[in-house]
Protein backbone atom coordinates (compact mmCIF):
# COMPACT_ATOMS: atom_id res chain seq x y z
CA UNK A 1 0.00 0.00 0.00
CA UNK A 2 0.93 3.59 -0.12
CA UNK A 3 2.40 4.15 3.39
CA UNK A 4 4.97 0.64 2.52
CA UNK A 5 5.43 2.82 -0.75
CA UNK A 6 6.86 5.39 1.41
CA UNK A 7 8.81 3.53 3.86
CA UNK A 8 10.61 1.14 0.93
CA UNK A 9 11.48 4.33 -1.14
CA UNK A 10 12.57 6.23 2.44
CA UNK A 11 14.88 2.82 3.27
CA UNK A 12 15.89 2.47 -0.50
CA UNK A 13 17.26 6.50 0.29
CA UNK A 14 19.25 5.49 3.27
CA UNK A 15 20.98 2.24 1.80
CA UNK A 16 21.65 5.03 -1.37
CA UNK A 17 23.53 7.16 0.98
CA UNK A 18 25.13 4.24 3.25
CA UNK A 19 26.72 2.99 -0.43
CA UNK A 20 24.57 -0.35 -0.36
CA UNK A 21 23.69 -0.34 -3.74
CA UNK A 22 22.05 -3.87 -4.09
CA UNK A 23 19.61 -3.01 -1.00
CA UNK A 24 19.09 0.45 -2.38
CA UNK A 25 17.67 -0.83 -5.94
CA UNK A 26 15.57 -3.74 -4.25
CA UNK A 27 13.53 -1.19 -1.74
CA UNK A 28 13.80 1.11 -5.01
CA UNK A 29 12.10 -1.56 -6.62
CA UNK A 30 9.83 -2.74 -4.09
CA UNK A 31 8.51 1.25 -3.52
CA UNK A 32 7.37 1.08 -7.49
CA UNK A 33 5.42 -2.03 -7.38
CA UNK A 34 3.37 -0.26 -4.60
CA UNK A 35 3.35 3.04 -6.21
CA UNK A 36 4.66 2.68 -9.88
CA UNK A 37 3.57 6.16 -10.99
CA UNK A 38 4.77 8.29 -8.01
CA UNK A 39 6.73 10.53 -10.16
CA UNK A 40 9.29 11.20 -6.53
CA UNK A 41 9.95 7.93 -5.94
CA UNK A 42 11.04 7.49 -10.03
CA UNK A 43 13.15 10.58 -9.98
CA UNK A 44 15.33 9.38 -6.52
CA UNK A 45 15.30 5.64 -8.23
CA UNK A 46 16.65 7.64 -11.77
CA UNK A 47 18.86 9.59 -9.53
CA UNK A 48 20.27 6.50 -8.17
CA UNK A 49 21.00 4.58 -11.40
CA UNK A 50 22.41 8.09 -13.03
CA UNK A 51 25.07 7.44 -10.06
CA UNK A 52 25.59 3.91 -10.64
CA UNK A 53 26.40 4.67 -14.74
CA UNK A 54 23.31 2.70 -15.46
CA UNK A 55 22.17 5.71 -17.64
CA UNK A 56 19.57 4.13 -19.90
CA UNK A 57 17.65 2.74 -16.97
CA UNK A 58 18.16 6.23 -15.16
CA UNK A 59 16.70 7.47 -18.40
CA UNK A 60 13.57 5.53 -18.75
CA UNK A 61 12.71 6.71 -14.70
CA UNK A 62 13.53 10.36 -15.41
CA UNK A 63 11.09 9.83 -18.83
CA UNK A 64 8.64 8.08 -15.97
CA UNK A 65 8.66 10.53 -13.38
CA UNK A 66 8.04 13.71 -16.26
CA UNK A 67 4.82 12.44 -17.62
CA UNK A 68 3.49 13.42 -13.80
CA UNK A 69 2.81 17.43 -14.97
CA UNK A 70 1.67 18.32 -11.45
CA UNK A 71 5.09 17.02 -9.90
CA UNK A 72 6.24 19.41 -8.03
CA UNK A 73 10.27 18.84 -8.84
CA UNK A 74 9.39 18.70 -12.70
CA UNK A 75 12.03 21.27 -13.70
CA UNK A 76 15.04 19.00 -11.61
CA UNK A 77 13.46 16.28 -13.59
CA UNK A 78 14.25 17.24 -17.01
CA UNK A 79 17.40 18.70 -15.73
CA UNK A 80 18.37 14.93 -14.67
CA UNK A 81 16.73 14.16 -18.45
CA UNK A 82 19.57 16.55 -19.59
CA UNK A 83 22.31 14.65 -17.60
CA UNK A 84 21.66 11.74 -18.45
CA UNK A 85 21.53 12.22 -22.16
CA UNK A 86 24.99 13.96 -22.16
CA UNK A 87 26.08 10.94 -20.59
CA UNK A 88 24.40 8.69 -23.48
CA UNK A 89 25.74 10.94 -25.95
CA UNK A 90 22.96 13.03 -27.33
CA UNK A 91 23.60 16.27 -27.03
CA UNK A 92 20.52 17.71 -29.15
CA UNK A 93 18.17 15.53 -26.64
CA UNK A 94 20.25 17.08 -23.74
CA UNK A 95 19.91 20.23 -25.03
CA UNK A 96 15.77 19.87 -25.64
CA UNK A 97 15.61 19.00 -21.65
CA UNK A 98 17.62 21.29 -20.26
CA UNK A 99 15.81 24.11 -22.17
CA UNK A 100 12.85 22.38 -21.34
CA UNK A 101 14.11 22.44 -17.27
CA UNK A 102 14.90 25.96 -17.60
CA UNK A 103 11.48 27.25 -19.15
CA UNK A 104 9.82 25.58 -15.85
CA UNK A 105 12.39 26.85 -13.49
CA UNK A 106 14.97 29.23 -14.69
CA UNK A 107 16.94 29.35 -11.67
CA UNK A 108 18.43 26.15 -12.32
CA UNK A 109 22.18 26.14 -11.88
CA UNK A 110 23.19 22.68 -13.33
CA UNK A 111 21.27 23.13 -16.66
CA UNK A 112 22.39 26.67 -17.17
CA UNK A 113 26.02 25.34 -16.81
CA UNK A 114 25.14 22.75 -18.94
CA UNK A 115 23.75 24.69 -21.69
CA UNK A 116 26.77 27.47 -21.56
CA UNK A 117 28.92 24.18 -22.15
CA UNK A 118 27.28 22.68 -25.37
CA UNK A 119 26.64 26.57 -26.32
CA UNK A 120 30.07 27.17 -26.23
CA UNK A 121 30.90 23.71 -27.53
CA UNK A 122 29.05 24.26 -30.64
CA UNK A 123 30.58 27.50 -30.73
CA UNK A 124 27.73 29.52 -29.87
CA UNK A 125 29.39 31.92 -27.87
CA UNK A 126 27.26 34.46 -26.64
CA UNK A 127 24.02 32.47 -25.41
CA UNK A 128 26.88 30.51 -23.72
CA UNK A 129 28.05 33.77 -22.42
CA UNK A 130 24.19 34.06 -20.76
CA UNK A 131 24.05 30.89 -19.69
CA UNK A 132 27.27 31.10 -17.75
CA UNK A 133 26.23 34.29 -16.58
CA UNK A 134 23.08 33.48 -14.78
CA UNK A 135 24.89 30.26 -13.64
CA UNK A 136 27.69 32.45 -11.93
CA UNK A 137 24.81 34.23 -10.56
CA UNK A 138 23.09 31.53 -8.49
CA UNK A 139 25.67 29.11 -7.84
CA UNK A 140 29.24 28.82 -6.57
CA UNK A 141 31.97 28.03 -9.04
CA UNK A 142 33.43 24.96 -9.47
CA UNK A 143 36.65 23.60 -11.07
CA UNK A 144 34.33 22.42 -14.50
CA UNK A 145 32.82 25.97 -14.49
CA UNK A 146 36.17 28.11 -13.70
CA UNK A 147 37.59 26.71 -16.89
CA UNK A 148 34.57 27.62 -19.03
CA UNK A 149 34.76 31.17 -17.83
CA UNK A 150 38.27 31.23 -18.73
CA UNK A 151 37.64 29.59 -22.12
CA UNK A 152 34.48 32.36 -22.62
CA UNK A 153 36.37 35.07 -21.16
CA UNK A 154 39.25 34.32 -24.03
CA UNK A 155 36.83 34.61 -26.70
CA UNK A 156 35.00 37.70 -26.06
CA UNK A 157 38.96 39.04 -25.25
CA UNK A 158 38.62 39.74 -21.45
CA UNK A 159 41.81 39.32 -20.04
CA UNK A 160 41.41 40.68 -16.72
CA UNK A 161 38.26 37.72 -16.08
CA UNK A 162 40.47 35.22 -17.47
CA UNK A 163 43.46 35.62 -15.33
CA UNK A 164 41.21 35.66 -12.20
CA UNK A 165 39.17 32.70 -13.38
CA UNK A 166 42.32 31.29 -13.95
CA UNK A 167 43.89 32.01 -10.43
CA UNK A 168 40.88 30.59 -8.84
CA UNK A 169 41.17 27.74 -10.75
CA UNK A 170 44.79 27.59 -9.39
CA UNK A 171 43.93 28.31 -6.11
CA UNK A 172 40.98 26.30 -5.29
CA UNK A 173 41.16 23.41 -7.90
CA UNK A 174 44.93 23.02 -8.58
CA UNK A 175 45.15 19.21 -8.56
CA UNK A 176 42.23 18.68 -11.05
CA UNK A 177 42.39 17.58 -14.87
CA UNK A 178 40.28 21.18 -15.77
CA UNK A 179 43.24 23.18 -14.03
CA UNK A 180 45.47 20.81 -16.38
CA UNK A 181 43.40 21.64 -18.81
CA UNK A 182 43.71 25.19 -18.34
CA UNK A 183 47.49 25.30 -17.79
CA UNK A 184 47.62 23.52 -21.68
CA UNK A 185 45.69 25.91 -23.28
CA UNK A 186 47.94 29.29 -21.88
Amino acid sequence: NGSDADANAALALVFQAEMEPELANQYYEKALSARSKDARILNNYGSFLYQQKRYKEAYERFEQAAEDNLYAERARVFENLGMTAVMLGDRDTAREHFDKALRLDRQQPRALLEMAELSYEDRHYVPARDYYERFSQLSEQNARSLLLGTRLAKVFDDRNKAASYGLLLKRLYPGTPEYQQYLSEQ
